[in-house]
C-alpha cells in the first residue's frame, strides 16, 4: 500500500502524541490512521444512506475541526 504524508501543527501533533500514551497506541501514526479511518466510515456511511449535513451539522463538524487544529 503506498502512504503519503500530510502536514498538520506541531500544537496538534503534541495532542495526539499525548492521547496515543494515555490510550496506549503504539504511535502517533497508528492513532491517526484508526481516527481517520473511523471518521471517514462514519462519514461515508451516513452520505450513503442519503443524509445530507445540515448548515448546523457542518458549522459543528468545522468547529471541531478548527479546535483540533486542522482550520484556521
Amino acid at each position: 500500500m503506498r502512504k503519503v504524508s500530510i502536514e498538520i501543527p506541531e500544537t496538534l501533533y503534541r495532542r495526539l502524541e499525548a492521547l496515543a500514551g494515555r490510550i496506549g497506541a503504539d504511535s502517533v501514526y497508528e492513532l491517526v490512521v484508526d481516527l481517520l479511518r473511523e471518521g471517514v466510515s462514519r462519514l461515508e456511511e451516513d452520505l450513503d444512506a442519503g443524509h445530507e449535513l445540515s448548515e448546523e451539522e457542518v458549522s459543528r463538524i468545522r468547529e471541531r475541526l478548527r479546535s483540533l487544529g486542522y482550520l484556521d
